[in-house]
């Protein structure tokens, strides 16, 4: 006697079907946070640079807050920016996007 496959019924197919969908949903929009972080990241590291210019220049943070009327996000961006430090890509990004660099 040879062993038959037992078979699947309707739903549960439709059972992993629709569990296979959250998964894909939930792993886009996983994917769509780290983007949106890693966006963040940057602005904090332009941030930071710029922030440097401006004190080399020997304007103090609290005259670019004063001047920016920074909003509650804002403020608290500027006031955790942090030089970055260098990276390959920060490198790269500057020799491909020169004038994000030297807008001073």
């Amino acid at each position: 006697m040879a062993a038959s496959k037992p078979s699947v019924s309707s739903a549960a197919r439709n059972f992993f079907a629709d569990e296979l969908t959250q998964i894909e949903e939930k792993t886009q929009a996983l994917l769509a946070i780290e983007e949106a972080l890693n966006d963040v990241e940057k602005i904090y590291d332009r941030v930071a640079i710029a922030r440097q210019k401006l004190e080399a220049l020997g304007v103090k943070p609290r005259e670019v807050e004063r001047a920016l009327d920074l909003s509650g996000t804002a403020q608290k961006i500027f006031r955790q920016s942090t030089p970055p430090k260098p990276t390959l890509e920060s490198e790269e990004h500057q020799e491909t996007h020169p004038e994000h660099f030297n807008n001073w």
